[in-house]
């Protein structure tokens, strides 16, 4: 989330916005969303997470593990039955974008070096997207077209006084790599891609100094359209869906961002931003809709947002192309849920991203809204409970046994290292809800955790033999 700095308290402002929302949400009651928590359930993989793409009816983003490193996921619009996309020899991973089947994100090396993604469907199909003598990270997918950033080797990846990042656009291969990086500008990134176009933005100031234009391209670095707005001091573009485009730009003072839709050029530009609240932005397009977010001033808010001044809650906006046209998704999360954030909204509708709050002390949790009557559906209670009956590990053989049960007979059971979720293998199913895993393991996994293709889960210390 961005965050900007209206240097001081304005109680007169805070209590204007919260009348404005009230407002807001009021006017928009006829339009309902189903909030579903995807936030896998505790066990190998847990909160924090977040959801940051959709399509056709999939989503997604990542999980996390409890020793703090991150799986790419791909949920199927429900936290039960998620797909662990994180690939062998990477620390830690993240899944982006999605489009057309495709899934882009990005991995950590334990080099510390980044490499961009790209999935369809499985870890297995994980195809390393990174150029030689590059870092890099992919943000979007559509139409085999896959679109991102990437630093030159031997520099510290990321908007730096030591190396420019370059704008990359792949074909599903790190050989296919175009470098749209346009010489006017010092740095640039792409964040979006649809149709044969991409959207980023680039500095135009000196390295360190971060002072973005929203950019379009068609494919290549030349065809670059700078889509800055008139009476803003700096601009970014997120996402594109056909002919139009979403991101932000920041006014005159500094403190302001405004959400922001362009139609191909600058003189296009629709300002987004709802009176209700005190900054916007939006980072997501698709079939007419826009997702984004919006910071709504609260007084009694606990905590004081120094870089806004106030006191106040993120909230998760969608807005159908103008400003008035904003729905508030936070009046349709659970209770004990105060800031949210939208990040991705799909064809049909679907929108997903993050909430937290003293529900979950904090911690983010993975969301998707779906357009239907308005309730709410958390994490969904397994169909099925597994227990570990055995775990031993035998030093001298290095032959490491897994002995479980699960309620429902036609699971299938995995196990995996509980502290980095490194999948060691199947079970066997023996009947009667029994299973079995016996197989050689180089070191004693400690604990081990067994996951239900149905939801069940259970974990237990290894006995070393």
């Amino acid at each position: 989330m961005k965050f900007v700095n209206l240097n001081k308290t304005n109680t007169t402002l805070a209590v204007t916005a919260l009348v404005a929302l009230s407002l807001a949400m009021a006017q928009t009651a006829q339009a309902q969303y189903v909030a579903v928590d995807l936030t896998p359930a505790p066990g190998v993989l847990m909160a924090p997470a977040q959801a940051y793409g959709a399509d056709n009816g999939q989503q997604v983003g990542f999980g996390s593990l409890a020793n703090g490193n991150s799986h790419a996921l791909l949920w199927p619009s429900s936290a039960i039955g998620f797909v662990d996309l994180h690939p062998g020899g990477m620390v830690s991973s993240l899944a982006v974008g999605i489009g057309d089947g495709q899934q882009a994100g990005y991995g950590l090396l334990s080099n510390g070096n980044f490499h961009a993604l790209l999935w369809t469907g499985s870890a297995a199909s994980a195809i390393d997207l990174n150029p030689p003598s590059w870092a890099s990270q992919a943000f979007a997918a559509a139409g085999g077209q896959q679109v991102g950033f990437g630093t030159l080797l031997g520099h510290v990846q990321g908007r730096t006084t030591q190396a420019p990042d370059h704008a990359l656009l792949w074909a599903s291969s790190a050989t296919s790599v175009v470098d749209l990086h346009p010489s006017q500008y010092v740095d640039s990134r792409a964040r979006g891609v649809s149709q044969g176009t991409q959207v980023g933005y680039g500095d135009v100031s000196g390295l360190g100094q971060i002072d973005p234009h929203a950019l379009l391209w068609y494919g290549s670095a030349q065809s670059v359209v700078d889509l800055h707005p008139a009476g803003f001091i700096n601009s970014e573009a997120w996402a594109v869906s056909g002919s139009q485009q979403v991101g932000f730009a920041t006014l005159p003072n500094g403190s302001i961002t405004h959400a922001l839709l362009w139609a191909g050029s600058a003189a296009s530009v629709v300002d987004l931003h709802p009176s209700a609240y005190v900054y916007s932005a939006a980072s997501a397009i698709n079939g007419g809709k826009q997702a984004g977010y919006g910071f709504v001033a609260d007084p009694n808010a606990p905590v004081l947002m120094a870089s806004v001044g106030l006191t106040g809650y993120t909230h998760a906006l969608i807005w159908s192309g103008s400003a008035n046209s904003v729905i508030d998704l936070n009046q349709f999360l659970p209770a004990g849920y105060t800031d949210a954030v939208a990040s991705g909204v799909d064809a049909q509708g679907n929108i997903v991203g993050a909430a937290s709050g003293p529900a979950t002390q904090g911690v983010a949790h993975a969301f998707l809204w779906k357009p239907g009557s308005s309730s709410i559906a958390g994490p969904p209670t397994p169909s099925d409970a597994v227990a570990v009956t055995r775990a031993e590990y035998t030093l001298s053989t290095k032959v490491l046994l897994v002995q479980a049960t699960s309620t429902n007979a036609t699971a299938t059971l995995t196990v995996s290292v509980t502290s980095t979720g490194t999948q060691i293998g199947t079970l066997t199913n023996v009947g009667g809800g029994k299973y079995q895993f016996q197989g050689s393991w180089s070191t004693n996994p400690l604990n081990v955790t067994v996951k239900s293709s149905l939801g069940g889960s259970a974990s237990l210390t290894v006995t070393l033999k």
